[in-house]
């Protein structure tokens, strides 16, 4: 897109190699099992992922076939259906990515860390007063 003339600008979008498998592959296969252990097939061989995977066990099993899905569509299906070993028997488990890597892990166990950081949300817009806006992007300041 051009912004003045004689410069153009660019938009780079990046994802991650598995993310281009994930886009390419469609599974057509049954599998039964802990639904954990199937979500790990399925980081493993389908994804083929050299990434860390934290994957909680989880005590349901589960015949499934899958429906010409990609490996994250079928990893997001299961996690609905997902109970685990050691917590609640509500199904509220996730499946994101990091930078250590791919989790499969649930709310309970998340909750169960310290955090490393807090975020305050507040709707009011200040002039923050200890800050020099001299040379700044912003010109109202």
């Amino acid at each position: 897109r051009r912004v003045l003339f004689r410069s153009v600008r660019y938009t780079l979008h990046f994802v991650s190699f598995e993310t281009i498998r994930d886009i390419n592959s469609k599974i057509s296969k049954g599998y039964a099992g802990t639904i954990s252990d199937i979500v790990e097939k399925f980081i493993k061989n389908d994804l083929k992922s050299p990434k860390d995977v934290i994957i909680e066990k989880t005590k349901n099993t589960i015949i499934y076939t899958s429906n010409y899905w990609s490996p994250f569509t079928n990893i997001n299906f299961l996690a609905k259906r997902s109970i685990s070993a050691s917590g609640t028997d509500s199904p509220n488990y996730l499946f994101f990515e990091n930078n250590r890597g791919y989790n499969f892990i649930s709310l309970d166990k998340l909750l169960e860390f310290d955090s490393r950081a807090s975020y305050t949300y507040d709707n009011n817009t200040r002039k923050p007063n200890n800050l020099d806006f001299k040379n700044s992007i912003y010109p109202n300041y």
